[in-house]
């Protein structure tokens, strides 16, 4: 049966009508375009990040003082990125970001080195010939320093995420998913705490530094409850990832076991696009095998110490 991916002189691989279609379908929670605006900053080599949320007007105003983008090529493109080697390696960029954006939106303008562009986000996601010709509605002349968007978000959204921000302030949550970016980040003029799992430190967690921008925080008497029948128990492992919280959340606290913190290179695979999971690959299991031969080791030296204590104390 021929399908309109497919006919007698060749096969799409991808139904690219359907997929845009569909695409603000593939977004769980509307909060997580913060993650994402905040990573590109972070990828930009900013240091500020300043965001408004209107509920009233239903506004999202987002501005750092990154490099920039020079190009929306690669802003438009699904999957398309314009990052550095170092990032593209490192990060392993999935070039999702703007496109959750303008699933939660009418209307998104950009404004970098570029230029300014304003996009119709419904035509956008629905129309092929609205985006083959985005670059004739691109204005050169009005460049900006740094990367700043002003999105007119769908019905709700705002309200939603100016709710989240509210429950960021409360002493009893812990930090929020934007806490562990190294930047300062501001919402609706409420500076967002900045965390780093170097805190781990004052709780008694042994660090071990595993490889170069990688860190690993082992909690105490974390011995037996790590692995069971010498396999580890990958739910009990939470990761910052470039300043990406995964497993780093209230309730995970209560039972974890391990946290590692990664700022150069990719020792772990994120699960693309959302890196809400780290992949069990052969990565992690190298990962977890240094450290369970760290806790034999120091059991064994522990037990070795013991016995000298015995012997001395029997002279």
């Amino acid at each position: 049966m021929q399908t309109a991916t497919a006919n007698a002189g060749k096969f799409n691989a991808v139904n690219t009508e359907r997929f845009f279609k569909e695409i603000s379908h593939f977004f769980e929670r509307p909060e997580g375009v913060l993650l994402e605006i905040a990573q590109n900053a972070h990828r930009a080599g900013a240091t500020t990040l300043n965001i408004k949320i209107d509920k009233d007007k239903n506004t999202l105003t987002a501005e750092d003082n990154g490099h920039g983008a020079d190009s929306v090529a690669p802003m438009f493109c699904l999957a398309d990125s314009a990052w550095s080697k170092e990032v593209e390696e490192g990060q392993m960029p999935a070039g999702w970001g703007l496109f959750y954006l303008m699933a939660i939106s009418e209307r998104v303008a950009y404004q970098s080195a570029f230029g300014y562009v304003e996009v119709d986000c419904n035509r956008f996601l629905g129309v092929h010939e609205y985006r083959e010709g985005l670059f004739g509605l691109i204005k050169p002349n009005e460049k900006a320093t740094g990367f700043r968007l002003v999105a007119n978000l769908k019905e709700g959204v705002a309200a939603r995420l100016t709710d989240l921000c509210e429950q960021w302030k409360s002493p009893w949550n812990y930090p929020s998913n934007l806490s562990y970016f190294p930047l300062d980040i501001v919402i609706n003029g409420m500076r967002v705490e900045r965390h780093s799992l170097s805190e781990k430190i004052e709780g008694g967690y042994t660090t071990l530094e595993y490889k170069p921008g990688c860190t690993i925080y082992l909690k105490p008497l974390s011995r037996g409850r790590l692995f069971r029948d010498g396999k580890a128990i990958y739910d009990h492992i939470g990761v910052v990832f470039h300043g990406i919280p995964i497993n780093v959340c209230r309730n995970f606290y209560a039972y974890s076991e391990v946290f590692i913190d990664v700022t150069e290179g990719c020792p772990l695979t994120p699960v693309l696009p959302y890196r809400t999971a780290i992949k069990k690959d052969e990565k992690l299991e190298e990962m977890c095998e240094y450290i369970r031969q760290y806790i034999v080791d120091t059991i064994v030296q522990e037990m070795e110490s013991g016995l000298s204590n015995y012997m001395d104390e029997m002279g």
